[in-house]
């Protein structure tokens, strides 16, 4: 799955496809606050790290399940479910009504940056 269709899934309709940084910038966040059951041990940072891995976001090499496994000290099978939980989190409406509340201070920094 490319960075484009992934951030298509999770985001609203009528957002629009955010560039690739600013994702990578807010995933963290998104992950931290509703993570629970089998991914209740796992940071928001670390959540970000394993999803940028596998799906090779931000100049990252993309990464096997195996090579995860390794890299975080865990089975493949194990990445496979917290990858999926995770996934599902982001999916959920709660997150992508977060996602509509954190946005406009996004594109405010981003513009006294540019």
């Amino acid at each position: 799955m490319a960075y484009s269709d992934l951030i298509e899934e999770l985001l609203p309709h009528g957002v629009g496809v955010i560039p690739e940084s600013e994702f990578l910038e807010i995933l963290p966040d998104l992950l931290a606050y509703a993570i629970s059951g089998p991914c209740a041990t796992w940071t928001g940072d670390k959540l970000a790290r394993l999803i940028t891995s596998r799906f090779a976001l931000g100049g990252t090499k993309k990464m096997t399940l195996a090579e995860c496994g390794k890299e975080f000290g865990i089975c493949r099978e194990r990445v496979r479910e917290v990858e999926g939980r995770a996934l599902r989190h982001l999916r959920d409406p709660e997150v992508k009504k977060r996602y509509l509340v954190i946005r406009p201070r996004i594109d405010a920094r981003w513009k006294s940056v540019g």
